[in-house]
């Protein structure tokens, strides 16, 4: 009986590094929580202790590995993160493992002071003073390195959005924690062959320090891809501007030209006139039609990048049978708290991403895209709503939208609400049948 109880005591002690794990876990996603810390904790208490207290059980009355028994109890607690965060499932399941390939660290540490002070023993029966080790280590290893995966872990859940990215941090946890399950002796006793103790200590701590560099040079990748999705808008941006602005000098250019020579065609139109020649004056007058200028550009607002924007996707909706319909009421107060980048970042990707959905429709059907961009003094928000028609079929996960064409990511949607959340607004995406709508609200300053 006392022996049951204490491992019951032990495999309890044992199962508390769910919390430490569960705080690295959730520092990254702290601007994806759904609820509230103090309504999150009933739900956290109630599955460690559900864990626990199976754990525990099934450890000290079954023949069973507790190491089996734990790792099928992480699937609850992996669901209760789920409905506790709001992010992808790539994501969260990459920040889940990771926190537990670190925190299998902790245990192989754990084992080697208690195989220490308890050589007798095995990692099936881990002792008390073992159990307690191994929840100091956690939660020190956590203390030290919380800032960092908040700031750092937190910037690349937010903004980026490549799941194969994400898959490769998957796979490296994997292994990790795959090692360290394999590594763990059955009995302490093996450590104590010749020099296996310190080949263990060694073997730990190289592959250890492998997962901080593989991590560190993710996190670098990732913030490369990151900087060039940036940059590339940003870029986007700059040709739409001098496309526009090339677009407008032609138009000078034509019209300076046409008035130089009105005086001298107005001379040739009196002259075919007077002399009664109908026919040719008909066909004078058409060549004459055809040298004007096929469209003058639009000037859609004052922001001269967002008129830039806009010009360019009006031509591509053109060039392609799209009705676009565009309602600009902006005043400039977008400035107030957005960047140019910023405005064009939101707006480009939406209207992308609908020219991009209309182009899947057949040419015959009705494409629509509508684009309202206003800001409201008496709300003191700013307001960019778009709907446009679309094939009805929709890729959607955790409430992120993805896109259903070959090699598609979402990234667009994603840095759109990663750029409204970024100024304290919201970005909203939801499909009523066939037509999906885009909701962008931003407080003004």
């Amino acid at each position: 009986m006392n022996e049951m109880l204490s491992r019951f005591v032990n495999e309890a002690l044992s199962c508390l590094i769910i919390v430490p794990t569960t705080v690295l876990c959730l520092l990254p996603m702290k601007d994806k929580m759904k609820y509230s810390i103090k309504n999150v904790l009933p739900l956290f208490l109630g599955v460690l202790v559900m864990v626990t207290v199976i754990v525990s059980g099934a450890t000290a009355l079954l023949p069973v590995d507790p190491k089996v028994v734990f790792y099928i109890l992480l699937v609850p607690l992996f669901l209760a993160y789920r409905v506790i965060v709001d992010a992808d499932m790539v994501k969260c399941f990459a920040t889940f493992l990771l926190s537990f390939a670190i925190m299998s660290f902790c245990k192989n540490y754990a084992i080697m002071i208690d195989a220490v002070i308890h050589p007798e023993l095995g990692v099936p029966t881990f002792s008390t003073d073992g159990a307690l080790i191994q929840l100091g280590i956690s939660c020190a290893v956590t203390a030290a390195i919380a800032y960092p995966v908040a700031k750092y872990g937190s910037h690349l859940i937010n903004g980026l959005p490549y799941r194969r990215v994400w898959l490769i941090s998957i796979v490296m946890s994997l292994m990790f924690i795959g090692f360290n399950f394999t590594v763990q002796p059955v009995h302490y006793q093996t450590l104590y062959l010749n020099r296996v103790f310190l080949v263990y200590i060694l073997i730990t701590t190289l592959m250890f320090v492998m997962l901080v560099l593989m991590y560190t040079v993710f996190y670098f990748i990732a913030s490369a891809l990151l900087k060039a999705g940036k940059d590339k808008e940003h870029i986007s941006v700059l040709e739409m501007q001098k496309k526009q602005y090339d677009a407008q000098q032609k138009y000078l250019e034509d019209t300076s030209r046409i008035r130089h020579d009105f005086k001298h065609s107005i001379i040739a139109i009196k002259t075919l006139a007077e002399d009664g020649d109908i026919e040719e004056l008909k066909s004078y007058l058409d060549n004459y039609i055809d040298t004007f200028p096929s469209r003058s550009p639009v000037r859609y607002c004052g922001n001269y990048a967002l008129n830039a924007l806009l010009s360019h996707f009006e031509e591509q909706a053109q060039q392609h049978g799209i009705t676009l319909r565009l309602r600009i009421d902006t005043d400039n107060k977008e400035e107030a708290v957005l960047s140019d980048d910023e405005l064009c970042c939101i707006v480009g990707n939406i209207l992308e991403n609908a020219v991009k959905a209309s182009l899947m429709l057949p040419e015959n059907n009705d494409r629509r895209i509508s684009l309202s961009v206003k800001a409201d003094d008496a709300s003191g928000n700013l307001y960019i709503v778009a709907e446009n028609n679309f094939n009805g079929k929709v890729r959607c996960e955790g409430g992120h939208y993805y896109s259903t064409t070959k090699g598609g990511n979402g990234i667009g949607l994603e840095s759109v609400l990663f750029t409204a959340e970024k100024h304290g607004g919201t970005a909203t995406f939801y499909h009523k049948g066939k037509v999906f709508c885009s909701d962008v609200v931003i407080p003004l300053k």
